[in-house]
């Protein structure tokens, strides 16, 4: 488990399993990390957060949204390459270029790609 100084009722350092996290808000300079036990404010911007749990299949669906990959439960193109995303807890997303492109390398078990690759790929 990643430690993380999220504050659920007052207390520091509590420590987030990636593989219980649905998926991420970003909030400025801080996040809110849903899990399945609930939500917690971390401080720590999405790209941080990316960096840290993108080997746990935690990835940027736009640039406000993390997913995990693993809670993945629907999954259909609405056009190409556009996806729309529902997780098992009943969220849907739309997953559009070039948040897309690191989807498809992630569920085809290729290497992701980071989101500053991503980013500036979309702008070509």
């Amino acid at each position: 488990m990643m430690k993380k100084n999220a504050k659920p009722g007052g207390r520091n350092g509590i420590a987030i399993d990636p593989a219980r996290v649905e998926w991420i808000e970003a909030r400025g300079d801080h996040s809110r990390v849903f899990t399945q036990g609930g939500s917690f404010m971390v401080r720590q911007t999405l790209v941080d957060l990316e960096k840290a749990w993108l080997a746990n299949k935690i990835i940027c669906i736009s640039p406000e949204i993390m997913v995990n990959a693993r809670r993945i439960k629907d999954l259909r193109v609405i056009s190409r390459p556009a996806y729309n995303i529902g997780l098992h807890c009943g969220r849907n997303w739309l997953c559009e270029f070039p948040f897309s492109l690191l989807l498809n390398q992630i569920l085809s078990g290729m290497h992701p790609l980071g989101r500053d690759k991503l980013r500036d790929l979309g702008q070509k």
